[in-house]
């Protein structure tokens, strides 16, 4: 299909064009507490310990939401879970906006309502990636998944700036209760959104299945399909191997060389990559998505050498954009695979299994690289975690290799 084509086909949606704002103000609301909460935190006068149990608190019960989101939205219907789980976290936000500015409460009240809101995203998250399909054809997935990536990457690099102006202009309260704000309206739009293109809405069949034994089915679907199984095996070992490595000894290197701006200057870098990423999967959509998705992912390694080998800062910039971008474009093909291969009535299940996994090995994948450095040394650890992650990722490109944008055969 001609690239034109396929760009007006999906700007003429206008379920696509509600969904597209909805989340991209779900992105910023997420933003703005990531910076503002914090910086709360301690200008309340607590300590590192009250912030890492803030949001300790928050990414646990995120992590357990996700184990029953795909059960939960094909009871409700995807769309009302998306609704729900964003009135939740402007009712949490709003409180938390409220205790700031009353300066009732302390950590625990914090953690609890964190809890609350940690909660309502890790139902959202699994639901909103399974969403697309409700809303574009087959044909223009890929495009749509591109355009959704890029507003997310935009967010990624414009909210953490605007929300720093407002945290020291006015209050980290304001912020927090700007990003209630964003998710009411993030609520509004998804609940005007009409689908039609197969909608995985609730079901008898699904208010008939056990919770229980239409998770099992999920997992065994994942466990029958063998390039499905290997990205989950990759997911996994990506996360400690390459995400937490670079998270844990990427500020420890680059701030003993270059300073703290070092480091800052990285992230930046992988956020504006991930921008480009988008921008391309625009641009690109291969014949076989799951070998071209674990070929791209290959250029995280060059960074994560670079690092090892303390090289100067601009070609940290560099090779980390680069790093950005190819997770970008692996991302989205991924994305794009599973929503066309799974089965509507498990693919929110599924992403609940495959962010469960991933998000649930976040902590452990911290605590390992961690204890690896203080116990050896960073560059070590960077070599062999890319060692690893390049031998899963091949691996991963192998069992996916037949997998076609052309056929609907997933095994």
């Amino acid at each position: 299909m001609a690239l034109r084509e396929q760009h007006t086909g999906v700007w003429r949606s206008h379920p696509f064009r509600r969904y597209l704002a909805a989340v991209t103000l779900s992105a910023v609301g997420e933003g703005f507490t990531l910076v503002a909460l914090p910086l709360a935190i301690l200008a309340g006068g607590g300590d590192a310990e009250a912030v890492g149990t803030v949001l300790a608190a928050k990414a646990a019960a995120a992590v357990v939401a996700m184990v029953p989101a795909g059960v939960v939205a094909n009871r409700v219907s995807t769309r009302g879970v998306m609704v729900w789980a964003n009135i939740v976290r402007y009712v949490g936000q709003s409180a938390i906006a409220g205790v700031l500015l009353t300066g009732t409460g302390g950590t625990w009240v914090l953690a609890l309502l964190s809890m609350l809101c940690g909660a309502a995203s890790g139902l959202y998250f699994p639901v909103s990636m399974s969403f697309l399909p409700a809303v574009l054809e087959d044909r223009f997935l890929h495009r749509g998944n591109a355009i959704v990536s890029t507003a997310y990457s935009t967010a990624a690099v414009v909210t953490p700036a605007a929300a720093g102006v407002l945290v020291s202009q006015f209050s980290p309260a304001l912020a927090i209760g700007l990003d209630g704000l964003c998710y009411l309206a993030s609520a509004v739009l998804l609940w005007t959104v009409r689908t039609g293109h197969g909608a995985p809405n609730a079901s008898a069949a699904g208010n008939r299945r056990s919770w229980t034994r239409e998770t099992a089915q999920a997992i065994g679907l994942v466990l029958r399909t063998r390039w499905l199984a290997a990205a989950l095996g990759h997911a996994a070992v990506f996360q400690v191997c390459v995400l937490a490595a670079v998270g844990v000894a990427g500020p420890v290197l680059t701030t003993a060389v270059h300073g703290s701006w070092g480091w800052a200057s990285v992230l930046s870098a992988i956020s504006f990559g991930r921008l480009a990423g988008g921008l391309i999967s625009t641009l690109w959509e291969p014949a076989r998505p799951v070998l071209a998705a674990y070929l791209v992912a290959v250029g995280f390694a060059p960074a994560m050498i670079a690092l090892a080998r303390t090289t100067s800062l601009t070609a940290l910039v560099v090779l980390f954009a680069l790093y950005g971008t190819v997770l970008g474009v692996a991302q989205t093909l991924y994305t794009t695979t599973l929503q066309r291969f799974v089965p509507l009535e498990q693919l929110t299940s599924v992403y609940s299994v495959d962010g469960l996994v991933s998000y649930g090995l976040q902590p452990v994948g911290y605590a390992l690289i961690g204890a690896l450095v203080v116990r050896a040394s960073a560059p070590s650890v960077l070599y062999a975690s890319v060692f690893v992650a390049l031998v899963f990722t091949l691996f991963a490109a192998y069992c996916g290799r037949d997998v076609r944008t052309s056929s609907r055969a997933s095994g």
